[in-house]
């Protein structure tokens, strides 16, 4: 097992910053699946704004949240 450490974090930082940047987000949190998805599953960088569910993040970006109960991201 791998530890981490403070440069492994920074890495990931400046991915979601520059995530949050280019979806004109507000919150981190809202720019992390962006980020993530694409690294734990097999899905396209341009299908990841499609597979997120959450309904912080839908309500950022102007779309209706659909109570989405605690479920992040669904890929099929």
């Amino acid at each position: 097992m791998t530890t981490s450490n403070f440069q492994q974090f920074s890495v990931l930082q400046q991915h979601v910053n520059k995530a949050r940047a280019n979806f004109a987000l507000i919150e981190l949190s809202d720019a992390f699946p962006l980020v993530v998805l694409p690294l734990v599953v097999e899905v396209d960088e341009d299908e990841v704004e499609d597979s997120i569910t959450d309904s912080s993040f839908q309500n950022a970006r102007g779309k209706p949240a659909g109570h989405d109960r605690g479920t992040d991201a669904i890929v099929i």
